[in-house]
């Protein structure tokens, strides 16, 4: 976490006019999430990063308006036709998780990081997931649960949060208090469960905009 929100704030800069660029894509992206889970990031936020992670947020996104579609048509899914794009997306997205899914069963490290002896082991959720079941199509749809979710709520959240931010500067300079107070101080979840106002804040905005 500590090292994509540093990522983060290298692309913020000092100005402020990229925040609703900031709440609405950059948050979204799956960097933490895809560390926790497969044990490697997509690192959506750098622009040298090996894997093609806009070419797969698209297809995921793709995907997304897809399914929704063909869950409100129900029996009259037939009129979106062959529609190649969104099976095309499909497989991006299955690709994507399954050789995930393919390398942890057969034993194959996470990442570089992981031949560092140095390093602490990380809980990855999938190698605990294979610790439960072997069936590589059940785990590719179990991950998918959890993949979706976590792709727009990030995001959605926090654009809220700037929203009502933004009309309450009283609110903005407590919060901007708090944060600066933890400056220095390694980027844990206890520390982010120790930072009353700033849940109160998730909390608040969370009453007004359910997710």
């Amino acid at each position: 976490m500590a090292v994509s929100v540093a990522v983060l704030l290298v692309i913020i800069g000092v100005g402020t006019a990229l925040l609703v660029f900031l709440s609405q894509e950059t948050y979204e992206r799956l960097d933490v999430f895809t560390k926790f889970v497969f044990g490697e990031s997509v690192d959506s936020q750098l622009s040298d990063t090996k894997f093609n992670t806009m070419r797969f947020l698209r297809s995921f996104d793709i995907f997304m308006r897809g399914l929704a579609t063909r869950m409100m048509l129900g029996k009259l899914k037939f009129i979106r036709g062959r529609d190649t794009e969104w099976k095309q997306a499909v497989k991006e997205v299955h690709a994507y998780i399954d050789g995930h899914v393919s390398r942890v069963l057969k034993g194959g490290p996470a990442t570089q990081e992981e031949n560092d002896q140095h390093l602490e082991k990380r809980y990855i959720l999938l190698d605990e997931m294979t610790k439960q079941t072997q069936d590589p199509i059940a785990l590719r749809y179990q991950l998918l649960h959890m993949f979706i979710p976590a792709h727009n709520a990030p995001g959605i959240a926090v654009s809220n949060i700037l929203f009502h931010l933004a009309r309450r500067g009283d609110c903005w300079d407590k919060l901007r208090a708090e944060v600066r107070g933890v400056q220095g101080q390694p980027l844990t979840f206890e520390l982010l469960k120790s930072m009353k106002y700033s849940r109160y804040a998730i909390n608040e905005s969370q009453s007004y905009f359910r997710l």
